[in-house]
């Protein structure tokens, strides 16, 4: 009798979720939630505000809000009063930086990593910026983080959200993760790696994000790679966290088990106070490393989410951070250009490259000059540092950077903090619109706040005329908020906000104007 041979798997065959029926507890459950639509979710950054604060905001405005079980940093908007009004996205308070809107599920990622004041860390994979703010916040604005990607189009995105939250304690670096420099390390890694996101199946309804076999195969070995550089750069002693929003074993706990045979990381225990799932040691016939059993699992219909896996990593041994270096008084133009070769120095956002010089007496040149004009809190602007480069200052948070321990390569510097005075004009420094709204009520003078009505003219380009305001740059309020840099002559007042934010700022306007329209 002639044995059946074994077919062997299309590799262009697409992966069905049927696949995970053995796989996910309660499967039938998991297939009802994920044909859902996912709740809005946002998380609160508490730089800015509190959960009750914003929650009150909110509610004033119509919105249902309830806080959210499985995260104490998140608030739900309710579907019954939300369809009757704007996204959530177009209020004030998204445009002020009170929240991110951001699945609940993936708060747990900067909450497990649980970086110190104090500490360098290192966001390996860091676009739009969801964990990156996070991060920031958690660490109270204290210590460096370093948050690299590859994606040019989303750096922008990450550039906006850090400014937007008002984060000035990170370095943005373009580039591959994969080949980030190992001449520093960090106490804290966060490796959020590219996956199928499977995870996120309930914007499509529960219909499976469309890969196969062939792309699985080379997701993992980008995976292994991310991770296995992220251990290179982790000190001895210090913490990763794998995290994919995949339910794949082969992405997850198929990606640790070959890394945990280097034997250069040890697996840490984690829990969770909400209902999840632990890390599978077998599937589909294959066996994984028995600590796996340690790493969670969170599904969509147990915490009404979306889908992650998590696995907090430690490296062996017991070391400090080393390769960094004080943000020097001076530093040549040249130093730190990557390889012409290098994509992400050709693609890098224009206008947008490492500061050259810490130039302290132009910085406190500009601040003896600006802080009587527009009464800036003396407090607030000190918790600040900054950088020249050619005619703009950067304002940052950072104590310390790595780039003289990095090797040349195909990296570049696109920020550090943001930037706050362009310096290129004959009259005062111009403040950037990101510095006044990182101050915001630390400036007192020179604020002009327009009503609603104010504001649709000012943004429609009518002219609008404010009274006792000599000319100059003005801070521009909009409900107490000052969201943005205007200009007066003559009495008569023009915006200055950048053309491509003031579509989302019109949107806040309207809301406003609705709002006093009762």
């Amino acid at each position: 009798m002639s044995r059946r041979r074994r077919r062997r798997p299309d590799p262009d065959a697409p992966l069905e979720v049927e696949a995970y029926r053995e796989l996910i507890p309660d499967f039938d459950r998991f297939l009802e939630v994920v044909r859902t639509k996912e709740p809005r979710t946002l998380r609160v950054n508490r730089a800015r505000t509190t959960p009750e604060a914003l929650r009150a905001r909110l509610e004033a405005r119509g919105y249902g809000v309830e806080a959210d079980t499985h995260h104490p940093d998140f608030l739900r908007i309710t579907r019954r009063s939300a369809d009757e009004l704007p996204p959530v996205s177009d209020t004030l308070e998204h445009w002020a930086g009170h929240f991110y809107i951001q699945r609940t599920v993936t708060g747990w990622a900067a909450s497990l990593l649980d970086p110190r004041p104090g500490e360098r860390v290192l966001d390996l994979c860091s676009a739009p910026g969801g964990k990156t703010t996070h991060l920031a916040e958690l660490m109270g604005g204290r210590g460096e983080i370093v948050a690299v990607e590859v994606n040019e189009g989303r750096i922008r995105a990450l550039l906006g959200n850090l400014y937007r939250m008002g984060h000035p304690n990170v370095i943005v670096v373009a580039g591959d993760g994969r080949f980030i420099p190992t001449g520093a390390t960090f106490d804290r890694v966060m490796v959020d790696v590219p996956c199928s996101a499977q995870g996120t199946l309930r914007r499509k309804r529960g219909v499976i994000p469309v890969t196969n076999r062939r792309a699985r195969r080379k997701l993992v070995e980008i995976q292994s790679q991310l991770l296995r550089r992220a251990i290179e750069v982790t000190r001895p002693g210090g913490t990763l966290l794998y995290v994919t929003c995949t339910f794949d074993p082969l992405e997850n706990e198929g990606v640790l088990t070959e890394v945990l045979r280097d034997g250069e990381v040890e697996v840490e225990p984690i829990d969770l106070p909400l209902p999840h799932a632990r890390g599978v040691t077998s599937w589909e016939g294959r066996s994984f490393d028995a600590r796996m059993s340690h790493a969670i699992r969170l599904y969509p219909h147990l915490h009404d989410s979306g889908g992650l896996f998590l696995c907090r990593l430690r490296r062996r041994g017991d070391a400090e951070v080393t390769g960094w270096s004080e943000v020097p008084e001076r530093f040549p133009d040249d130093a730190l250009d990557p390889s012409e070769d290098a994509p992400a120095a050709r693609d890098a956002p224009a206008g947008h490259d490492a500061p050259a010089t810490r130039d302290a007496p132009a910085a406190r040149e500009v601040i003896a000059e600006v802080i009587p004009f527009y009464g800036i809190d003396r407090t607030t602007i000190d918790r600040l540092r900054f950088l020249r480069r050619g005619t703009t200052l950067w304002a940052h948070a950072l104590g310390a950077w790595p780039f003289e321990a990095w090797a040349a390569g195909r990296w570049r510097s696109v920020s550090n903090g943001f930037r706050a005075f362009d310096l290129s004009g004959r009259g005062p420094p111009r403040p950037t619109n990101d510095l006044l709204q990182f101050l915001d009520d630390g400036v007192t003078e020179r604020r002009v706040e327009l009503s609603p009505g104010g504001w649709i003219d000012l943004l429609a380009g009518r002219r609008v005329r404010v009274e006792g305001v000599g000319d100059g740059y003005v801070a521009l309020v909009l409900g107490g908020e000052v969201v943005g840099r205007g200009f007066v002559r003559d009495g008569v007042l023009a915006s200055q906000i950048p053309r491509g934010r003031t579509r989302w700022l019109r949107a806040a306007v309207e809301l406003e104007a609705k709002a006093d329209a009762g």
